[in-house]
């Protein structure tokens, strides 16, 4: 006694990563919009093809099973990102810090919400900068892959330390710098 869209929003709520596909007599625009809005795989309307629901049925398996190893490769990702004993961080390309660890929090004595936002100008120690621009800009021109280098920093507390950085460029799927 309960209409089927209902049934989809009650599912999802509970068990968002549930693949639902909607069988309905009534089909509408209106209704088809509002399931898939509501998270729904799929929409047939009454009557349909057994071989078009069971092909449906197989790809949403499949797009469960995809989504569900994204999710544990991003966990152990985030795991291993998290618990690095070494400081970790993603940096835009204009230098700005987008994700950092514990370790780089602890190692630079920020908190992560003060460190995530900030310019890397603002705790590499001014004698240090031009080294880092000039490796940048090579790394940058596709020249190396990357840099390693000694260099200082400068706490939040003022107290200047050494630190080895290791930077390597991170690109998307068409080769386009996003984060060294």
């Amino acid at each position: 006694d309960m209409p089927g869209l209902e049934v989809v929003q009650g599912i999802k709520a509970g068990s968002p990563h549930t693949e639902c596909i909607v069988l309905t007599g009534h089909a509408s625009q209106t209704s088809a919009i509002e399931a898939v809005n509501l998270g729904a795989y799929s929409y047939f309307q009454k009557p349909f093809s057994m071989d078009q629901l069971l092909l449906t049925v197989q790809r949403a398996v499949e797009k469960h099973q995809d989504d569900r190893a994204l999710f544990d490769s991003e966990a152990r990702f985030r795991s291993f990102f998290e618990n690095a004993s070494l400081a970790v961080a993603f940096v835009d390309l204009k230098g700005y810090m987008v994700e950092v660890n514990d370790a780089d929090c602890e190692f630079l004595g920020y908190p992560r919400s003060e460190l995530v936002g900030m310019h890397i100008s603002e705790f590499i120690h001014p004698q240090d900068l031009a080294l880092d621009d000039d490796l940048r800009r090579s790394m940058m021109n596709g020249e190396r892959p990357g840099f390693e280098v000694e260099k200082r920093y400068v706490r939040k507390d003022g107290k200047v330390v050494w630190g080895h950085l290791t930077v390597s460029l991170i690109r998307d799927d068409q080769g386009l710098p996003l984060y060294t």
